[in-house]
């Protein structure tokens, strides 16, 4: 389903989902607890939860954690074994979850890593209790339970903390006119307007890792030329920084206009990306990078990091 075409709405189809990961990064680290619950009109029409075998040994510090263990993942199901059925519980609904870019990019790279593209709208119920609650401190799930008296067994398991993100919505749905809900849903759920030439999955494809990325654009014989080689500690926020609208100064919207590719390498810190930028600069001689000049090999940009 194209994430357009479902409008997120009080009354839409949903499905409330939570992961837990044997770590942070969906580009290293993979699921081991997946929980769906579907709902429509602020009723449960299924709950679903599933244990998943990683492959290898689970952190020490994700058992204390979440109380999952090597021994408990051992006859659990692979992903590939869970991929079919989990797609068909997300299928036409709107994907919620607490930080919704942690739990959607991993269900999504872990669709990637066997060969299935998938996507959905979705909608993150931290952006939802900021937009609806701006008074209170923090919006953490446990910020959240406690503001709306939601008690649960087992916090750090997928299916309970799937629970606190219903119990959630149906709250909301009780205490706000469906104009003012409304209202926060549009402002919780900000759409990145892409030029037509880019993927509409660049959005969610990207990590939030560090890394150095390239913009590709068309020279006017038709071939593909290098525009700009960039560094960021976060790809995902600073390739989509170039995008956004009264972000930029002149020569950056030039620049976001001529793109027509992506892409991006990961590095292991912002000195890895640092370096490797620095050596496609002077290596590549990108079009809208300065070139290196000076003995001591200092760079100027035309875009501030």
């Amino acid at each position: 389903m194209d994430r357009s075409e479902l409008i997120v709405s009080p009354d839409c189809p949903v499905a409330f989902v939570d992961v837990e990961t044997t770590g942070c990064a969906p580009g290293r680290d993979r699921v081991i607890d997946v929980a769906v619950i579907g709902a429509r009109n602020g009723e449960i029409e299924f709950e679903w939860q599933s244990l998943v075998n990683p492959g290898g040994l689970i952190p020490a510090g994700i058992t204390a954690l979440t109380g999952i263990d090597n021994d408990m993942l051992a006859g659990a199901p692979a992903f590939a074994d869970i991929a079919a059925e989990l797609r068909a519980r997300l299928d036409g609904r709107v994907f919620v979850a607490h930080n919704a870019r942690f739990d959607y990019g991993f269900i999504r790279r872990e669709f990637a890593l066997h060969g299935k593209d998938w996507r959905a709208p979705s909608l993150c119920t931290v952006r939802l209790s900021r937009a609806l609650y701006p008074e209170m401190p923090r919006h953490n799930l446990d910020a959240v339970m406690e503001r709306h008296a939601i008690h649960i067994e087992n916090r750090h398991r997928a299916m309970p903390d799937a629970r606190v993100l219903f119990e959630f919505w149906r709250k909301l749905r009780e205490s706000w006119p469906p104009e003012e809900l409304q209202r926060a849903l549009e402002k919780s759920a900000p759409r990145i307007a892409l030029p037509a030439s880019l993927s509409p999955d660049l959005a969610d494809d990207l990590p939030e890792e560090p890394g150095v990325y390239r913009f590709f654009g068309t020279s006017e014989s038709g071939a593909e030329t290098l525009l700009y080689v960039g560094k960021a500690n976060n790809l995902r926020e600073r390739v989509l920084d170039h995008f956004r609208a009264g972000a930029a100064d002149a020569k950056a919207l030039r620049l976001a206009s001529q793109v027509r590719r992506v892409a991006w390498t990961m590095t292991a810190g912002e000195l890895g990306a640092l370096l490797l930028e620095a050596r496609e600069v002077r290596e590549l001689q990108p079009v809208y990078n300065r070139q290196l000049r000076g003995n001591g090999e200092r760079f100027t940009w035309w875009f501030s990091e």
